[in-house]
């Protein structure tokens, strides 16, 4: 996790890790399967189909996927 070269890489080959910054005093670590992301991947793509409709959804995909 202290090696910027791993960025984007699988720990152990299998799972992701992501780290919070501690703003509440306590830093986070959490590790993701394969079985997470895909649920928490189907999960946004609902809620984002819901959130934008077709209109807003083609528009971020023009952009590239990208939007805030």
């Amino acid at each position: 996790m202290d090696d910027p070269e791993r960025i984007g890489q699988k720990f152990l080959g299998a799972y992701m890790v992501a780290t919070t910054s501690g703003t509440s005093g306590r830093r986070g670590l959490f590790v993701f399967d394969d079985r997470y992301l895909n649920v928490g991947a189907a999960l946004t793509s609902q809620a984002l189909a819901t959130w934008l409709g077709p209109a807003g959804l083609l528009r971020a995909v023009a952009r590239g996927g990208r939007f805030a």
